[in-house]
């Protein structure tokens, strides 16, 4: 058993197809077949069935992808302590990032982070929340920025921020005029919101149902400055942070504070807990924790 056959398996069991897998690994599609059977017949089992046109794991399939996974682990941190002389960070680090957070934060801090740390190549993944926070289960970042949810509580984590959360609507709408607003004074409203990939959509969702209505939602988005826009045009509201109120000024919105519901975007560092941290890992964590933006909560 080779690790690059292990290297195959796990991108096919990941994307269940071998096509996908293919072009993920930048191979050829024969190639990637061979070796999975290949990998099959050495250890005499089947690793995978077709249901669905998706290749699913067996039984025996899923214990092979958890062991893989724990020595492809092992295989990381080796090659990290012989690259890394003490504390020296050297090696790849990938870091977890929605794009809302980047947006606000991150902008300035990756760049000089990579001043100080040359040896360190950074690559970042954008992703709503929710991908974010599976992504870390899965151990395939290092270190992430997300909402602090339930999920969020399996992983080690450290406070970032906590911002106010508010609506943004056309100032010809009379809910413009309120110094705040809770989420029944937003029933009949049309919602412009971001889409499922996101924490902030289902804190949403759920805050209107338990005051005991259905979002009439008419637009899901990942991007921020088109929700505003909309806002402003007054084509529906929109519920976000305030920092990202504060990037996007326009005098044809307003933005008014949550008084119940999602009303605070608490933003965590996050890492598996169950993951080696490595040098560049710790190096990134240190850097970010001394650069902390002030809380913004009554």
């Amino acid at each position: 058993m080779e690790m690059r056959q292990l290297k195959y398996f796990m991108a096919v069991a990941k994307a269940e197809s071998y096509s996908a897998a293919a072009t993920e690994l930048a191979v050829a599609q024969p190639t990637l077949s061979i070796a999975v059977r290949n990998l099959e017949q050495e250890l005499g089992v089947q690793l995978f069935y077709t249901f669905g046109r998706r290749q699913r794991l067996t039984d025996e399939g899923q214990r092979l992808l958890e062991g893989a996974q724990r020595m492809m682990e092992e295989y990381r941190r080796t090659v990290e302590e012989v690259q890394n002389t003490g504390d020296t960070a050297a090696g790849t680090l990938a870091v977890g990032l929605p794009p809302l957070l980047g947006t606000c934060y991150l902008a300035s801090l990756i760049p000089e982070f990579a001043r100080k740390y040359p040896n360190v190549r950074i690559q970042v993944i954008e992703q709503g929340s929710y991908v974010i926070d599976q992504m870390i289960v899965e151990g395939e970042l290092d270190i992430a920025l997300t909402l602090n949810t339930e999920q969020v509580e399996q992983f080690e984590t450290l406070p970032f921020t906590c911002q106010r959360v508010g609506v943004i609507l056309n100032r010809s709408n009379p809910l413009s005029e309120r110094e705040s607003l809770s989420i029944s004074d937003l029933r009949g409203q049309r919602f412009a919101i971001f889409n499922r990939d996101f924490a902030l959509h289902w804190q949403i969702v759920g805050a209107c149902r338990r005051a005991g209505y259905a979002p009439q939602i008419v637009l899901l988005s990942s991007q921020w400055d088109f929700l505003v826009e909309v806002a402003a045009q007054n084509r529906a509201i929109t519920i976000l942070p305030k920092p990202i109120y504060d990037k996007y000024p326009s005098a044809a919105v307003r933005w008014v504070p949550l008084s119940d519901g999602p009303r605070a975007w608490d933003v965590r560092l996050a890492w598996n807990k169950k993951r080696y941290m490595s040098n560049a890992c710790k190096a990134f964590l240190s850097h970010v924790e001394g650069r902390r933006p002030p809380d913004d909560m009554p």
